[in-house]
């Protein structure tokens, strides 16, 4: 994909991330399971990435935007569009793993549009087992998600069980 990055924080600002490929996670931004980690990507637009499966297989090929697994994560006044995956998350996937205490993920003054994929065509969630009464969670707000297509299940927006879902004038 464009940007990967295994350990540490991860801030993107006034960027654009576009046109790019990776398989298994993260067509355009990949952040893959950083403890204590911190992402941010604001001002920003990721468009027209995409993420294939190994092999074809549909359980792999998350994010063809962005993959963020990091207990934290922001998204502000950024596009994320026109992206697939073959998996979950065509626009983007946030989660976590068993070892993180809690996972926060926010979308704030974005839009998440025209995305593709067979599980939350614009955004997916996946919380690891146990974290979701930690105070796991997801805000979004005075944001647009529009036109993202899935072919199996949300179109929109598909989430694995959260102790907490905020929508706000979306």
């Amino acid at each position: 994909g464009g940007i990967h990055v295994s350990t540490g924080d991860l801030t993107i600002s006034d960027s654009t991330i576009s046109g790019n490929t990776a398989v298994g996670y993260g067509g355009g931004i990949s952040q893959n399971y950083s403890d204590n980690s911190i992402f941010s990507l604001g001002g920003s637009s990721v468009t027209n990435n995409q993420v294939t499966g190994h092999d074809g297989d549909f359980l792999s090929g998350h994010g063809g935007g962005l993959s963020v697994q990091a207990p934290q994560s922001s998204i502000g006044s950024s596009i994320i569009q026109d992206n697939t995956a073959v998996g979950s998350g065509g626009g983007m996937i946030v989660g976590g793993k068993p070892s993180f205490r809690f996972v926060t993920a926010s979308v704030i003054d974005s839009t998440v549009s025209g995305n593709t994929a067979a599980f939350g065509g614009g955004i997916s969630v996946s919380i690891a087992n146990g974290n979701e009464a930690d105070g796991s969670g997801v805000d979004i707000k005075n944001s647009t998600v529009d036109t993202n297509t899935a072919s199996v299940a949300g179109g929109g927006f598909a989430s694995g069980p959260v102790q907490k879902l905020d929508l706000n004038h979306v």
